[in-house]
């Protein structure tokens, strides 16, 4: 399980003379585990895999104190190496270098102005009730890496994070300990996005879907794209592009086909999508964007790029089947309220 955490802020004593810090994985105090599930009692009306979720869960709890306290003690570590070595290079004197791979030896991030463009990309997180506690909580991962990302540069674009509420927001608040309330030049929803009422305006509105049947070629400063925020491995159909319709929001797919086969699920987590975005503002190339975005293992056979948008078109391989869920039962239960709107 990973919880994101915030800085220590205690004034304790720290360690003198410190030199060098290995990265080594934090000292925890061995503990006998809390279950055994060829033993235990399981509770009746709970399956076996339930019962163990909720006894690794139990065991993560006792543990945290004893694995924040090690962290805690680590970070004072690294924190009088570095403050040594800046000393020593101030005053001439040799300077011991920590492990390569320690943070200690992380080069610092060099101070640079963010070019914020004059375009809005939304992460619709209205799709709470849709996803397992595994899945939420991998959205949740992927939320903080888009407003991670956004802050990296060299472009930013406006960030709105719409319907955080029910059980991610839980998350939020609980495990990840309220990290998005320190966010900045984010704009966080906990209803859904209010759409414009000027006809003009909202055709500047277009909501990603790799089920429509538009695509985009190029992105365009001054316009809003939305980013569905769910994380089904592909079971809901049509999900985003019912939504945008019902709303009025013209819908288009990334021209993954023209440039890339994916190997796979073809579907794109929400941070690679926000990630692509940005990148395309750079680069002013999906080809590029899709290569230095999406990780190797993603990437099946890579399509020839001749003159410009010409591409050579291959054949993109079969995958396994997947169980599609109608999107109307979902619809049914959960109507879109557009009168806000």
């Amino acid at each position: 399980m990973s919880e994101t955490m915030s800085p220590s802020k205690d004034n304790d004593a720290v360690p003198e003379n410190v030199t060098a810090v290995e990265n080594k994985p934090l000292a925890v105090p061995h503990k006998e585990p809390l279950f055994n599930s060829k033993t235990a009692q399981i509770p009746e009306g709970m399956s076996k895999s339930a019962w163990k979720k909720q006894q690794k869960a139990l065991a993560w709890e006792s543990q945290k104190p004893d694995f924040c306290n090690a962290r805690r003690e680590k970070r004072k570590v690294l924190k009088a190496a570095r403050r040594e070595r800046k000393l020593a290079s101030q005053t001439g004197e040799e300077v011991v270098s920590p492990a390569p791979d320690s943070p200690a030896s992380a080069t610092p991030r060099t101070p640079f102005e963010l070019n914020r463009l004059n375009t809005r990309v939304i992460v619709d997180c209205g799709f709470d009730d849709l996803m397992t506690e595994t899945e939420r909580t991998s959205l949740a991962s992927q939320v903080v890496r888009c407003y991670s990302e956004n802050k990296k540069g060299p472009n930013a674009v406006n960030l709105t994070i719409s319907s955080l509420n029910k059980k991610l927001l839980t998350r939020f608040n609980t495990n990840m300990r309220q990290l998005h309330l320190q966010w900045k030049n984010v704009e966080i929803l906990e209803r859904d996005f209010t759409l414009p009422t000027d006809p003009s305006e909202l055709a500047n509105w277009v909501y990603l879907s790799s089920d429509s049947p538009n695509t985009l070629d190029i992105l365009e400063e001054g316009k809003t794209y939305i980013v569905g925020g769910i994380v089904d491995k592909g079971r809901y159909v049509d999900l985003c592009k019912s939504k945008a319709e019902k709303l009025g929001i013209q819908t288009a797919k990334l021209p993954i086909n023209d440039y890339i086969a994916l190997a796979g699920r073809k579907v794109l987590t929400t941070n690679h999508v926000f990630e692509l975005l940005l990148k395309w503002f750079e680069v002013g190339n999906w080809k590029s964007a899709f290569e230095m975005v999406l990780p190797a293992r993603k990437i099946l056979t890579k399509k020839t790029n001749c003159d410009n948008n010409n591409v050579t078109a291959s054949e993109t391989p079969k995958t396994g089947l997947s169980t599609n869920v109608p999107v109307e039962a979902f619809a049914a239960e959960n109507p879109i309220d557009t009168s806000s709107t």
